[in-house]
């Protein structure tokens, strides 16, 4: 009985733990794949939705240019969502810059553009998500 010359079995075992092992690096090739696709995807939707988000606030400051403000200020609220894709965000206007610019909890920060815009713009601040009170000073 020649048992330690005896290597037949040897190749069936070593091909199951190759399969094994190249099956579990394809695998998680594709799920790594997948997430940074769909992570990709999820920011892609968020980016818009904070644009539409600075543009309708670029819109609301832009329609308070229409409004005579020789007697103080114009105060406008706005309808807009509490979150954007699940996470909060902010909206901030750079007067350096002339932008209104929103920014996800997340760091997705998007800028929208406000040209001719004429006087000043005080937002008291950053607004967090859907609290966003602003006015224009009259000058």
């Amino acid at each position: 009985m020649r048992l330690m010359g005896d290597d037949s079995a040897v190749s069936t075992t070593f091909s199951y733990v190759l399969m094994f092992a190249i099956t579990t690096i394809i695998f998680t090739s594709v799920m790594w794949i997948y997430s940074e696709s769909a992570e990709q995807a999820r920011e892609r939707a968020m980016r818009k939705e904070l644009i539409a988000i600075g543009e309708e606030v670029a819109g609301a400051v832009a329609d308070s240019q229409f409004v005579d403000t020789s007697n103080g200020t114009v105060e406008k609220r706005l309808d807009l969502p509490s979150t954007v894709g699940g996470e909060g965000y902010t909206v901030r206007f750079d007067e350096g810059s002339g932008q209104v610019v929103v920014t996800s909890s997340t760091g997705v920060e998007v800028q929208v553009t406000m040209n001719g815009l004429e006087g000043s713009v005080d937002f008291r601040g950053p607004i967090y998500s859907s609290s966003f009170e602003g006015s224009r000073q009259g000058g």
